[in-house]
């Protein structure tokens, strides 16, 4: 019985070496090559945009994964959060999803730490100084107040090369009751005390309020650049940004 199929066991072994499946010039044929596909990697500022990402992005968008629109969306996510981390701007604990995400850092970086203008409207760049009368509480120091704050708008208009933190610190004024920066960036819209041929370097008149009194030196104008202020934040992260693809 065993001889009987010894002869069948030849005629089978033979059949599968005839049929058997060749490897590709120049592979081993115990470890055939096979080539897999990988995707690019992205980076923004040396950080990989995560595949994950991208996908939880397209369904928010409703736009294929693979997309430009997705990549772009991530892209732009990744570079809020950069910035917001460089500005110690504290991201949003709850969000409803990863485009709502990027919609609250903008807000919050708004509200800290704006790019520099050109923006979207007209801004100006001015060195502040804000009298808070309603702080000043002793008799004594109101009677002070009005002629402290000439005196300070003096000093201003006569060197625009002085800071302001050095005309504060030359009068010997309470950090309790003042507000001083040099180099602000505001829309000019929020100085409407300070007219348009107030030229660059030159001190604006006294500002009197109710509830303060303010002083204002003009450093630069910038008329608007763009449509809206989330181009104006894009474009001006794209532009100082690492964005590897």
């Amino acid at each position: 019985m065993h001889k009987r199929l010894a002869p069948l066991a030849l005629v089978l072994i033979a059949a599968c070496a005839k049929n058997k499946v060749q490897p590709p010039p120049g592979s081993s044929g115990d470890n055939p090559v096979v080539a897999v596909a990988s995707k690019p990697t992205v980076k923004v500022n040396g950080t990989e945009v995560a595949e994950v990402d991208i996908v939880a992005i397209a369904g928010e968008k409703q736009v294929a994964p693979d997309s430009p629109d997705a990549l772009d969306a991530a892209i732009d996510l990744y570079l809020l959060r950069d910035y917001a981390k460089k500005h110690d701007i504290t991201p949003p604990e709850e969000s409803a999803g990863l485009m709502d995400e990027g919609t609250q850092l903008e807000a919050r970086i708004f509200d800290k730490a704006p790019p520099p203008p050109p923006g979207d409207e007209p801004y100006i760049t001015v060195d502040h100084a804000y009298l808070y009368l309603d702080k000043v509480t002793k008799k004594a120091d109101k009677k002070k107040a009005r002629p402290s704050a000439e005196a300070f708008r003096k000093a201003a208009a006569a060197d625009p090369a002085k800071t302001f933190d050095a005309i504060f610190t030359e009068l010997k004024l309470s950090g309790d009751v003042w507000h001083v920066a040099d180099s602000e960036n505001y829309a000019a819209s929020l100085f409407p005390w300070v007219p348009a041929d107030v030229k660059v370097g030159e001190t604006a008149k006294l500002n009197v309020r109710p509830d303060a009194l303010e002083i204002v030196r003009v450093k630069a104008r910038f008329d608007a650049k763009y449509p809206d202020r989330h181009t104006w934040l894009m474009e001006t992260l794209r532009e100082g940004a690492t964005i590897e693809k």
